[in-house]
């Protein structure tokens, strides 16, 4: 039985019937194992949708890190070699003057 003629007998078998909401339940497994050709008849089906369900076993899945976490303190002293060096450069290049002070402009910069 392919899928569309399985989706027609369950609604076939649940058309047109009044019922609370684990009536229905019941009722849809009973008609879907009817369908499916998993019970012979209306009593077999009834025995195995009665029966428990397993319980799933859990999922491991990923961890997210808590958005309340607060970034660590930046320490600006880390940038001032990469300045220097940025720095030395216009003045090889010749867009700063040859006597200034490198490390106390990055100093000033980065605080």
């Amino acid at each position: 039985m392919d899928r569309v003629q399985y989706n027609s007998c369950v609604a076939d078998g649940l058309r047109g019937k009044k019922m609370d909401s684990e009536t229905r339940k019941m009722e849809f497994c009973i008609v879907s194992k009817l369908c499916s050709g998993k019970a012979a008849n209306r009593d077999a089906a009834q025995v195995i949708c009665s029966q428990p369900k397993a319980p799933k076993p859990a999922k491991e899945g990923k961890k997210r890190r808590s958005k309340k976490q607060e970034c660590p303190e930046f320490d600006t002293t880390t940038l001032i070699p990469r300045c220097e060096a940025q720095l030395m450069k216009m003045v090889k290049g010749g867009e700063l003057p040859g006597d200034s002070d490198v490390s106390g402009i990055c100093q000033l910069i980065l605080g």
